[in-house]
């Protein structure tokens, strides 16, 4: 093995020194345009397209009758572009979509986990920007030309930040040229998208929101209401919003010759003479929320999307509010019987108005009820259905029905909110309640109901029955604990001795066993014993809240089917149907699941797309072979002997068939598995398994694509020609393709004079060493002529540096941790002291640190 080093000098007069998910198979019961906001619109080809929350795309051909478009990721979406023939979209966490129509999409791999702000594209290449890193501190640039290969260009310690977040949350390519601006008056500046310059400008925004260009002008505006104008990027002029609120964050900017307009969370602003004179309009709706997002424009239409996904449209700027949608219900709970699916909810009007709807089939869906409350949960039993919830005093509301068209709202004893209902073993048994008063009721016909009494300390949120046993679950202590109880009749109670350390908000009796579920999962055989579900941290572990069974699995309405091992005591969540809803039944060979936004998805049983094939690992790498129906994957990873996948999976583009996964520890195992994403959903698991190589290795892997150690890969090779080879690069925590800003090595001198005792001198050097970093050795060496060198201080396989030899009582070390507890950073201090007066040989020391690969 070589070793490496880097040398360094210090004389006493001069110092010298790199968590989006489909439909598994799932169909669309309900269409209906998400309330949520659209904070992206672009117009082309004829369509309008915006894009915004949890993957949401919508389009329409006249910015009035809009349709959804199949959700490819839960990540928000943040802007929308045409160019070169292509949608582009982007968004939180890498997120990136493509399209060549604005209707069928794919998920492209944009390299990066990082949030995605805004798009541009000029000179054959599409630049997208975002924030570099968690701290905040380095924006983010990444340019391809094709959608495929990305590269990214190093801004760390290009920007000076002063304490502003350095956000690069708008790009714009005009005059031949792409303008980032940022705070603290800079802004960066490309011809090509690659090479980069960062000039001072006149534009003083601690925010710059979003930038555009319009008859040779450049526009700026500022997240807290500050616009201005420029010729060149470099010099602004102020432009003046006379009716901004303090108080109004801003988000868009437009501007079609003399015509601007501004879009804000209160309000849009529009302006007909360049900016002179403004009008505030705030147009009223149903939701009670004007905050305004995405604004685009074709010919003399321009559209401005709101929060609650309506669309404002001013033809030759006369305004008037076209929404999406009428008020839609969000829907608490879902059940069938009776050949019958029936939901329950209420309405998204600000009002306390309960809802009832009911399906054959899952696909066709009529509105059977409409009264005063919140309903929460429905049930059937000897031919009646009964629903429960919430009125708006605070009390219990009850109706019951014998044919779904004829509702009777009962009387009930309870004073608080009741949150579900099931029938069995011939009574009907409803529970809830507030913090410190539980709420049981019974009853045999869903008519006359009674209280009961139980030994619970807190709201019940679920009910179901099974082995003869009643078991309900709920919470306590706002919600920082957990309970559960059981009874033989629905009348006589008995709290299970265990003490959940979260609220339960679940519990499903199937397959011979109980499931009880929320941040924390439990299950038992008899309902009175109960077993903690173990979990990625060997705690225990999060099932989600209303469950089901299809017969050969559970799954719960968040998302995931959870397959317990009986052999083990332990679960198995795999990720499904990719969606958070709030409640789950089966029936009719129907998966049927229901939530906000008047959101209802069913899958027929059986019905899922073939997982991809050929699915194999390498340490951190995972390959498989191409799914001829893929519009993207999803690949997921855990330690291998845990059962709960990590919760974000990586999105992976239609073309790649591999994908190196960072970040995973060092010889460890890990089980790895790719979903195919196609029109009819998420397909099957297709999994693999393997252990990751040694900490270097890795490294190697994801920095140079290989860890053979050749050419720029090689350890003494120097890409960046910064006089760090790649070892001493990775042994300090440098980039091996970028100049490192700060100095990897300090070091120092100080000089101590006193007339009376006299001098005393000190040399020092430090350094930064990860001690996670095992399958290397340093060692520190000093010389006072650079022929004869001493070994002083030695750190083998991360361990903690030790003094070597004699080296006598003039050196000395440090090796340990500041920064605190939550960012912990290893530094060693090795240093060199003596008295005065100065000789040839103490007079100047030379240091230099020697990296090599550890014997194994």
């Amino acid at each position: 093995m070589s070793l490496h080093f880097l040398f360094l000098a210090t004389f006493i007069t001069l110092l010298l020194a790199p968590r989006g998910n489909a439909q598994e198979g799932w169909q669309i019961g309900m269409h209906q345009v998400p309330k949520t906001p659209t904070k992206g619109l672009v117009h082309a080809n004829g369509l309008w397209v915006g894009v915004g929350l949890s993957g949401k795309i919508i389009t329409s051909p006249d910015g009035v009758a809009w349709t959804c478009r199949p959700v490819l990721t839960r990540q928000h979406l943040n802007t929308v572009i045409h160019a070169n023939g292509r949608f582009v979209a982007c968004g939180d966490n890498g997120a990136l979509l493509t399209s060549t129509d604005g209707i069928a999409w794919e998920i492209r791999n944009s390299g990066s986990t990082f949030d995605l702000r805004d798009i541009a594209y000029g000179t054959g290449v599409f630049v997208v920007t975002g924030t570099n890193d968690g701290s905040g501190d380095a924006p983010l640039f990444l340019t391809s030309s094709d959608l495929l290969n990305w590269t990214a260009f190093d801004t760390a310690g290009k920007f000076t930040t002063n304490s502003l977040l350095a956000d690069a949350a708008a790009i714009v390519f005009a005059n031949g040229q792409f303008v980032v601006p940022f705070p603290n008056q800079q802004t960066f500046v490309s011809s090509d998208g690659l090479s980069w310059e960062r000039k001072l400008t006149n534009l003083d925004f601690d925010f710059p929101r979003d930038i555009t260009y319009d008859s040779g002008k450049f526009y700026c505006l500022s997240l807290w209401g500050t616009c201005a104008s420029s010729l060149d990027a470099l010099t602004w002029t102020p432009i003046i919003l006379t009716q901004h609120s303090t108080f109004e964050r801003m988000d868009r900017i437009l501007v079609d010759g003399s015509r601007m307009i501004l879009t804000s969370d209160d309000a849009f602003h529009t302006s007909t003479s360049s900016g002179e004179f403004w009008s505030k309009r705030a147009i009223s709706s149903p939701s009670g929320n004007d905050g305004l997002f995405g604004v685009a424009r074709n010919g003399s239409r321009y559209i401005v999307m709101g929060f609650n996904g309506s669309a404002i449209v001013g033809d030759n700027f006369l305004w008037q509010a076209v929404y999406t949608s009428p008020a839609v219900e969000n829907f608490f709970g879902v059940h069938h019987a009776a050949d019958t699916f029936v939901a329950v909810g209420k309405r998204d009007d600000f009002e306390w108005t309960g809802v009832i709807w009911s399906s054959p089939d899952a696909l066709h869906w009529s509105l059977r009820h409409a009264a005063p409350g919140h309903l929460n949960s429905v049930c059937h039993g000897n031919g009646t259905w009964v629903c429960v919830g919430e009125a708006a005093s605070g009390d219990a509301t009850l109706f019951t029905s014998t044919d779904l068209t004829n509702w009777t709202e009962r009387p009930n004893p309870s004073n608080y909110n009741l949150k579900d209902v099931i029938f069995a073993n011939g009574v009907f048994v409803a529970v809830g309640g507030s913090y410190g008063s539980p709420m049981v009721l019974t009853s045999p016909d869903g008519i006359a109901w009674t209280a009961r009494t139980s030994n619970a300390r807190g709201i019940l949120a679920a009910v179901t029955y099974g082995n003869g046993l009643f078991v309900a679950v709920g919470e306590r202590e706002s919600g920082n604990a957990g309970e559960i109880i059981s009874s033989p009749d629905g009348v006589t109670w008995t709290r299970a001795d265990i003490e959940p350390p979260a609220a339960l908000t679940g519990i499903i009796y199937a397959d011979s066993m109980f499931l009880a579920g929320g941040s924390s999962g439990y299950r038992s055989s008899d309902g009175l014993a109960w077993t903690p579900l173990d979990n990625l941290d060997g705690g225990s572990s999060g099932v989600g809240g209303d469950m089901t069974h299809d017969g050969s699995r559970f799954i719960n309405a968040s998302s995931t089917t959870i397959t317990p091992l009986p052999a083990q005591g332990t679960l198995k969540v795999t990720p499904q149907h990719g969606f958070a809803g709030l409640s789950i039944c089966h029936g009719e060979g129907k998966t049927v699941i229901v939530g906000g936004n008047q959101f209802v998805r069913f899958r027929n049983d059986g019905d899922l797309p073939a997982a991809p094939a050929g699915v194999a690992a390498e340490s951190s790498t995972v390959t498989w072979l191409a799914h001829p129906a893929a519009r993207g994957y999803q690949l997921y990873h855990r330690q291998a002997g845990t059962h709960q996948w990590f919760p974000s999976a990586l999105p992976c583009s239609p073309s790649e068939s591999s994908r190196l996964i960072k970040g995973l520890l060092p010889l460890t195992g890990y089980e790895f598995a790719v979903q195919a994403i196609t029109d009819a959903g998420l397909s099957e698991l297709a999994t693999a398994s393997s252990t990751t190589f040694h900490d270097l290795d890795l490294w190697r892997m994801e920095t140079f694509g290989s860890r053979d150690g050749e050419g720029d890969g090689a350890d003494d090779a120097d890409p960046d020609h910064d006089g760090y080879g790649n070892l001493v690069e990775y042994a300090l925590g440098g980039n091996p393709f970028a100049r490192d800003p700060r100095k990897l090595v300090t070091t120092s001198s100080d000089l101590v004079y006193d007339p009376g005792w006299g001098g005393w001198f000190n040399f020092e050097v430090s350094f930064v060493a990860d001690a996670r970093k095992k399958a290397i050795d340093i060692h520190v060496e000093a010389s006072t002529d650079l022929v004869n060198w001493e070994k002083i201080a030695r750190s083998k396989g991360g361990a903690p540096a030790q003094l070597l030899g004699d080296t006598g009582e003039d050196f000395g070390f440090y090796d340990g941790y500041s920064g605190g507890a939550s960012n912990p950073v290893r530094e060693i201090i090795v240093s060199r002291s003596g008295m005065l007066p100065f000789t040839p040989e103490n007079g100047k020391t030379f240091f230099r640190i020697g990296v090599e690969e550890a014997a194994p």
